[in-house]
């Protein structure tokens, strides 16, 4: 099922200093697919966030076949399965634009942090330029002409054996990207 890591883990990932409580991914949205997608959803306990206690409404198939977001809560924590990303950019016409991490011996693919910055740059919400500055001083700092901070960028994976390695909500706990040989 391999869907493509975007947002802010992915740009997490590869080296950028954010901050992000959920995982966001593009999926593909065939059947096939989004029925083993679907199975890998109801193992962590997948329903829409936002719903009242006891009202947990889970994926459907349709939606997942078709465009649209579907913002999730999981026994492993936020979940945003999207269809479509910013310019309808879609798992097509996004996988050329990734790269293949490995967590826990499994690979992981992620849009490369300069398809981040480009999405961001059209985006229209002020949060996103916000991030999109982020983005571009850590592409300044790799090429070794950085803004700020110290010279030269991180490659390397703030994954240490599976478990996320910055602060967040639930820190050691196994990150949803880390389960990705069941999907």
């Amino acid at each position: 099922m391999r869907p493509l890591l975007v947002g802010g883990l992915a740009a997490v990932a590869q080296g950028a200093p954010l901050t992000t409580v959920d995982v966001d991914v593009v999926h593909r949205r065939d059947p096939e697919n989004v029925d083993r997608l679907l199975a890998f959803l109801a193992s962590v306990d997948a329903r829409h966030r936002g719903r009242p206690a006891g009202q947990g409404l889970r994926p459907a198939r349709e939606a997942l076949l078709g465009p649209g977001h579907q913002l999730l809560v999981t026994g492993l924590g936020p979940l945003d399965v999207l269809g479509v990303i910013e310019g309808g950019r879609d798992y097509p016409s996004l996988l050329p634009e990734a790269l293949t991490i490995e967590v826990e011996g499994q690979p992981v693919r992620v849009v490369r942090l300069e398809t981040l910055a480009e999405l961001e740059r059209n985006a229209s919400i002020a949060k996103d330029r916000l991030v999109l500055a982020l983005l571009e001083d850590t592409l300044r700092q790799r090429r070794g002409s950085p803004r700020s901070g110290s010279p030269g960028g991180s490659r390397r994976s703030p994954w240490h054996r599976g478990r996320w390695a910055s602060p967040g909500p639930t820190p050691g706990a196994p990150h949803p990207a880390a389960t990705a040989g069941r999907w």
